[in-house]
């Protein structure tokens, strides 16, 4: 998370949410998730229901019976008591690499996310990529383009695999919104 509109920008605060004993995917720092009976799930790319942004998790370890904090989930777990912390305002912003060649006129336009590469289970991170191919005014898309990094190593829109920051635009807490042609 980056911050969020309006005021308050510098909250990337939590909310905790369950994760229901032995779901089997694994879920890693950065993933959208949604859910599922009440529980927490990795969303697929596309979901329409996107809850929030996954940043970590603790469990009791049902091997040793320790306290563990992760920022990914494993997936099965055997534990009652996995506890997710999620990114969920529905006005968070997020920093996320476009998949491709972004270019100049993305900003204000919506775009699906697409999973390029698996999570890293040795720093915990998301393969998650914005989709540069879906770039849209269309409404039913995961995210809304509404800015790029100010890194100067990753800022240039016209070069492949720029930092962009997004909202979350099929959020589960607000109706999608169209973007800009």
């Amino acid at each position: 998370p980056l911050g969020k509109v309006g005021s308050n920008v510098n909250s990337d605060g939590d909310t905790q949410y369950r994760i229901a004993s032995n779901t089997t995917d694994a879920i890693f720092e950065g993933d959208t998730v949604t859910l599922s009976g009440g529980y927490v799930i990795k969303a697929t790319p596309g979901d329409a229901n996107i809850l929030g942004v996954f940043l970590g998790c603790q469990y009791t370890d049902p091997t040793t019976g320790k306290p563990t904090w992760k920022n990914y989930y494993p997936g099965g777990v055997a534990a009652s008591n996995i506890v997710a912390f999620i990114v969920d305002d529905p006005y968070a912003q997020f920093l996320v690499q476009a998949s491709g060649v972004a270019g100049n006129a993305c900003i204000g336009q919506n775009a699906d996310l697409v999973q390029t590469a698996a999570g890293n289970t040795t720093t915990g991170v998301s393969g998650l990529e914005l989709s540069t191919g879906t770039l849209a005014a269309a409404s039913a898309l995961n995210v809304k383009v509404i800015g790029v990094t100010t890194d100067p190593s990753n800022s240039d829109l016209t070069a492949a695999y720029a930092d962009l920051i997004v909202m979350i635009n099929e959020h589960l807490y607000k109706a999608p919104t169209a973007g800009v042609a």
